[in-house]
């Protein structure tokens, strides 16, 4: 018993010695006094130029913590990549010593990184330099076991106040990333983590503002490192169009989901979709697999909504239609499928007002190949002309017909596009309709039929079919 006693007391001081020393350490030694070694290090290890302007700060028992103030760091011979207006980060030293990582609250404020590529290179990577003789192999070590999952636990991370910005001088184009946060909660690899990020997007071209967006995303992200499985459920995301020169009006997206990722068996699976744009809503899953040739499968589906209430909002031209109700109920129902490297849908359901259309749409990835087949009821397609003028509503048919060819006579033909052909040079399209019954200029035409392809900026129309006029 005196032994074990001895034993006892013996281990006691020790501690208290270790205690006390790492207190005189810590008091004693201000690592404000070393920061040229710092540099040099840094410089030396990784080939990297720190400007330290702030205090460090540290503590050592228990917890292993280091506190940084205005750090600015970079390559030599670059423009600058970065800066940190303060960082805090404190490690559980009796947890580190059983081979766990606990870790406190981080917190990483007021970072600012500047990307630049340039025709000569970037500065967010060292220059090349050469490659270290060889060494001989060292004795071969087991493997460590990868199904093990490290133990990481950390209170919570902040982000706050940062800043990215991404200048590409060979296009002459600039992304800035402004108000970026980010927060979580406690970050458990066994358990969900609650995240939550913002941040405002604008993009410039020749110094043009192009695009200016917010962004917010939550979500519960669950991570497993050891089979490269990552979930995010919950997910909630809004993004806001505000203005500039891609941004014809004013716009707002909201997107939910919950999304799993196999990264090794290449397979992503998209449930619980729903996307709104106001009037328009989608809802549906998709079920990504094989990501060098996408092979898609699942549903997708539209709520019945208004065409020129959705054009209005997305800032384009409203048309003027004959039928002030026509264009302002549709709707689309679709099954995804596909061989690999093509999307699908079938069967496809099309509503525009009172037509039902019914049939195929498929793309192909590589060759941006389009193929449609549908089959439809009853078209009406006077209603979707411009309405008549009151002058030419009065003017007789005869009488408007020869006023136009003899504008045409002393005129001549316009020189004018008057459809836009670029988009049809680049078409690639082969499109085959069938309706019950179509109305065209008062004219209907009993189950109408055409096949149209686009190629090589050739459009042809290969058949054309009608019943008896009616």
């Amino acid at each position: 018993m005196k032994a074990i006693r001895l034993i006892t007391v013996t281990l006691l001081l020790i501690i208290a010695l270790l205690v006390a020393a790492a207190t005189a350490v810590v008091t004693l030694i201000d690592p404000n006094d070393y920061k040229a070694q710092i540099r040099a290090a840094a410089l030396e290890q990784a080939g990297v130029e720190l400007d330290i302007a702030g205090e460090i700060g540290w503590s050592f028992y228990p917890w292993l913590a280091l506190e940084l103030n205005d750090v600015g760091v970079g390559y030599p011979d670059k423009p600058s990549l970065g800066r940190l207006a303060r960082a805090e980060v404190s490690v559980s030293l009796p947890a580190l010593l059983r081979g766990q990582l606990r870790m406190n609250r981080i917190v990483i404020d007021g970072l600012k990184l500047e990307l630049v590529q340039s025709a000569k290179g970037n500065n967010w990577t060292a220059d090349r330099v050469a490659a270290p003789p060889a060494q001989p192999p060292l004795e071969s070590t087991p493997p460590a076991d990868s199904s093990q999952t490290p133990v990481l636990e950390i209170e919570a991370i902040e982000l706050r106040h940062g800043a990215l910005t991404f200048t590409d001088q060979t296009s002459d184009s600039r992304i800035e990333l402004r108000e970026l946060d980010l927060t979580t909660g406690r970050v458990d690899l066994e358990q969900p983590i609650p995240l939550e990020l913002s941040f405002a997007l604008r993009q410039f071209v020749a110094n043009q503002l192009q695009l200016s967006a917010e962004v917010k995303l939550d979500s519960d992200i669950t991570l497993d490192l050891a089979q490269n499985h990552y979930r995010l459920d919950n997910l909630s995301a809004t993004l806001k169009l505000l203005e500039g020169a891609a941004v014809p009006a004013a716009l707002e997206v909201t997107l939910a989901a919950a999304i799993d990722a196999r990264i090794d068996e290449q397979r992503v699976a998209i449930t619980q979709l729903r996307l709104e744009a106001d009037p328009l809503r989608l809802t549906g899953e998709i079920d990504l697999r094989n990501f060098s040739q996408p092979e898609l499968s699942g549903s997708l589906q539209s709520n019945q909504f208004n065409p020129k209430q959705l054009l209005a909002r997305l800032g384009q031209n409203v048309p003027n239609t004959a039928d002030a109700n026509a264009l302002t109920r549709a709707a689309f129902k679709a099954t995804v499928g596909g061989a690999a490297g093509t999307v699908r849908l079938e069967p496809l359901q099309l509503q525009l007002d009172d037509t039902t259309l019914d049939g195929s749409a498929s793309l192909v990835l590589d060759s941006g190949r389009i193929a449609l087949e549908l089959e439809g009821d009853a078209l009406n397609a006077d209603r979707y002309l411009p309405p008549a003028t009151d002058s030419a509503a009065n003017d007789p048919g005869d009488t408007a017909s020869a006023r136009a060819g003899s504008t045409a006579r002393d005129a001549g033909w316009p020189r004018e596009e008057i459809i836009a052909l670029q988009p049809l040079r680049a078409l690639n399209l082969s499109a085959k309709l069938d309706l019950g019954s179509l109305v065209v200029s008062g004219i209907t035409l009993n189950q109408p039929g055409l096949s149209v392809s686009a190629a090589g900026g050739v459009v042809r129309l290969t058949r054309f079919s009608s019943g008896l006029f009616a």
